[in-house]
């Protein structure tokens, strides 16, 4: 079996001299009157940020790539389910402690690796003994980051649960945890129905359900409508609001990369104002009065640009995943974002997430054994409130948590 091999990111000069001369040459488009960031990303404020990005940024990339490089970062090839051996690169910090448990962190779109790094010193060296401790490996998703990217049609959920599976075992951690959101949240739960043995208990920062799902459970529906304390509370009806306003004025670009991804692909792959606008808004719009810094945004952004499959290959996981195809892939698709899945789960809803559930809909995901309700906090919780996070995952997974003992901590 191969071995993981250190990773450092290297981007070769050229690269940096193709994106320079692409934000030179950059033609933005004018502004009518009344425009707010509702409808984009701000001209002036767009300005500001190219020009950042090639006087201050660019400059200084080869700082910013060796504080990266500061993570513990490997590559293994990874065998998956009817697309051969896929290059994957990870994260993978462990902790000193003998009863660590191995963690297996899942980002989304547009998030990456990075989103672990607020929350590894929490993770592996808690502060105190009393407090559990994790080994952590945060992959890049394949089609993101330094991972390789997917060749053909049909790498659905289930294969990025399967290749994700395969990486945790090859790893040595035959039974693991696992903490996602945005698509993490989906991909970690649909590991759940196939993958259970391993994956022995779910944490998730974005929960979401199907109706068809209550449905079939007329009883915890009826229940919840005669019985005050499971009724809705104000918090709930606020993530319903989010959720249908999400539904209805804020989920084009979803539209877009499920039913035309190579036409998303084009603009993300060329155009580095294209790419940054594209990203920058969903920053703005799924956190939660975040202050972000012009250099982390561009971090964020040059992940991507510089990433191994290219900036438009994150985007087929939309297409794939809601276009289901039995004739690639070698087994079945799978559409199942929703259905209930049998380790114990762990939900954390934040305020200002793009949309939030009643906590009655909660038992049609799994056996939700812990909860928690933030105060603060957006989409990106790990990197707006990585110590809430840290925090959940100690209370769920720790000594006397709900969800403990889940596996044997042994490597």
């Amino acid at each position: 079996m191969a071995q993981p091999k250190p990773f450092k990111i290297n981007v070769p000069d050229h690269e940096l001299d193709l994106l320079r001369q692409k934000l030179t040459l950059t033609r933005l488009p004018d502004e009518p009157e009344g425009y707010t960031v509702q409808q984009g990303v701000p001209v002036a404020r767009m300005q500001h940020m190219l020009r950042h990005w090639k006087d201050d940024y660019l400059p200084k990339w080869r700082q910013h790539e060796a504080s990266l490089n500061e993570l513990p970062m490997f590559t293994l090839p990874v065998e998956t389910d009817g697309f051969g051996t896929l290059e994957m690169h990870f994260v993978h910090a462990r902790s000193a402690r003998a009863d660590a448990i191995p963690l297996l962190f899942v980002h989304g779109w547009p998030g990456s690796f990075i989103e672990v790094t607020k929350m590894l010193k929490g993770l592996t060296s808690p502060p105190d003994d009393s407090l559990q401790a994790f080994h952590v490996v945060a992959p890049s998703l394949p089609n993101y980051g330094f991972s390789e990217g997917v060749k053909k049609r049909g790498f659905n959920l289930r294969h990025y649960g399967f290749v994700l599976n395969n990486l945790m075992r090859d790893l040595g951690y035959n039974q693991y945890v696992a903490q996602g959101g945005d698509w993490g949240s989906m991909i970690t739960r649909n590991m759940g129905i196939h993958h259970s043995q391993h994956l022995r208990g779910i944490h998730v920062n974005l929960a979401v359900f199907d109706w068809w799902n209550l449905l079939r459970q007329p009883w915890l529906f009826l229940l919840a409508l005669l019985w005050p304390p499971l009724w809705p509370s104000l918090k709930s009806w606020d993530g319903l609001r989010r959720g249908l306003r999400y539904f209805l004025d804020g989920n084009g670009y979803y539209k877009m990369q499920v039913t035309r991804p190579q036409t998303v692909a084009f603009c993300l792959e060329d155009s580095p104002a294209g790419l940054l606008g594209w990203i920058y808004e969903k920053l703005l719009h799924w956190t939660d009065d975040y202050p972000w810094t012009d250099d982390e945004v561009l971090t964020w952004v040059s992940i991507y640009w510089f990433s191994r499959a290219g900036p438009g290959a994150s985007v087929r996981t939309y297409f794939e995943a809601n276009n289901p195809s039995k004739a690639w892939g070698g087994v079945p698709s799978d559409k199942r974002f929703w259905d209930y899945t049998e380790p114990k789960l762990g939900i954390t809803q934040f305020p200002k997430d793009i949309v939030g559930i009643p906590d009655f809909t909660t038992k049609t995901l799994g056996p939700v054994v812990y909860r928690n309700w933030p105060k603060v906090g957006g989409h990106f919780a790990s990197w707006e409130q990585p110590d809430i996070l840290v925090h959940d995952l100690r209370a769920m997974f720790g000594v006397g948590g709900p969800a403990y003992p889940t596996i044997d901590t042994e490597k």
